[in-house]
């Protein structure tokens, strides 16, 4: 199960990159589906069926569909000018990037209250979510 964690992070992270760096906008889209699926991958193990499965609907059923039809409907919308001058401003992503993972390593360092594993016995099937969020949960 270790294994499978690290191999579907470094999936999940290896897609992020791209999907941030990559110039063709479809494969930009196409990796932000394989982060989805990869989120959605860490939900099962989790043995979160539930939220899985929503996320795969949700994101990659229906937002990844949407963004393709927007890049496809809208293709050679932006000019070649807007790109010039782009370069310069990696400086400040980089410089963003380390202060987020500076800010993450720091909150990670101090955490020592960290939460037990689920047991068996703390978890709620399918169907008794639905029921509750149907009844008790509705408004």
């Amino acid at each position: 199960m270790i294994f499978s964690f690290y191999l579907i992070s470094a999936v999940i992270i290896i897609s992020a990159i791209l999907a941030v760096s990559l110039r063709n906008l479809i494969y930009c889209t196409l990796c932000a589906s394989i982060v989805f699926i990869g989120s959605a991958a860490l939900f099962f193990l989790l043995k979160a069926d539930f939220i899985g499965v929503v996320q795969i609907l949700i994101y990659v059923g229906a937002v990844v569909t949407l963004i393709l039809f927007a890049i496809m409907l809208t293709k050679n919308m932006v000019s070649r000018e807007y790109y010039i001058g782009q370069r310069r401003k990696w400086g400040y992503g980089i410089l963003t990037a380390s202060g987020v993972l500076w800010a993450l390593i720091g909150s990670i360092r101090t955490q020592t209250n960290l939460p037990e594993l689920v047991t068996a016995d703390r978890l709620i099937s399918i169907v008794a979510l639905g029921k509750e969020m149907l009844t008790s949960f509705l408004l």
